[in-house]
């Protein structure tokens, strides 16, 4: 990998570092292709190890294993990126999706209705599907407090009982939700491995946008890494193990990321 070193000032992770290397390697080797009613520019079967995204490298090479820590610093405006549209709060409020229950919005009418909602700004987000996981969509009478199951505790309770297991995963894709759906999850699977006290996330992306969505999605994994660890004596988050189908820029999107690129 091509070491990126960044402008006078900038703070660099890796998360930074490999994001720039994946917009190279996308623009410069990408195919072209029709996807939906876009082109894309698109790098197909894709994986990268992101090791220890939450630090922060030069030129402050401070390490962080807290995840209030990490939202503090994000909070401040040290996990901004050169080039990437999402910075300061915006980039706050999206990784904080998993505390605030306005933004965790269930995709089913009627239990959107249950709780008062009267519509769903988003057809789903991560953090809904992760904490508020549906597993029954036929049941007339329906109750939230009963019929979601919260995966994150799934995983920690996996690895509290067996610490090496490799049965700590989630799904985010439900079959009986999006089966017929147009817009379905981008992040499809996850799994968490522990291995000489160093816990690991594994991702699955069917489709993921290059230059719009990928760092703010390795940010908020980065930080569900870390309140997984938050959990556990003696354990570190080490990194992510990141795997997309079908990673893409934008035909649009193409002369900022040539501005990066220069």
């Amino acid at each position: 990998m091509n070491a990126y070193l960044g402008l006078e000032g900038e703070t660099l992770t890796s998360i930074d570092i490999q994001w720039k290397q994946l917009l190279w390697d996308c623009y410069r080797h990408g195919r072209t292709h029709k996807k939906d009613d876009s082109a894309i520019r698109e790098l197909l079967g894709n994986y990268i190890f992101i090791e220890r995204p939450q630090d922060i490298g030069l030129p402050f090479n401070k390490k962080i294993d807290n995840p209030d820590e990490f939202l503090y610093y994000m909070k401040k405006g040290f996990y901004n990126i050169e080039g990437y549209p999402l910075k300061n709060d915006a980039l706050y409020d999206y990784v904080t999706t998993f505390h605030n229950d306005s933004q965790v919005y269930c995709s089913d009418k009627e239990i959107l209705e249950s709780l008062h909602i009267e519509e769903s700004p988003f057809v789903y987000t991560y953090p809904e599907r992760l904490l508020h996981s549906l597993y029954n969509t036929t049941d007339e009478t329906i109750r939230p407090d009963i019929n979601y199951i919260n995966q994150i505790d799934i995983i920690k309770n996996r690895l509290k009982n067996n610490l090496g297991s490799n049965r700590a995963v989630a799904t985010l894709y439900h079959p009986g939700l999006d089966g017929d759906r147009i817009d379905i999850p981008c992040l499809n699977w996850l799994q968490a491995t522990v291995r000489e006290n160093q816990l690991e996330l594994h991702c699955i992306f069917r489709s993921n946008d290059l230059y719009g969505a990928w760092p703010s999605n390795m940010y908020l994994l980065t930080y569900l890494g870390l309140l997984i660890t938050n959990d556990f004596d003696d354990l570190t988050f080490n990194g992510i193990h990141y795997h997309s189908s079908s990673l893409h820029i934008y035909w649009t999107d193409l002369p900022a990321v040539e501005k990066i690129l220069r």
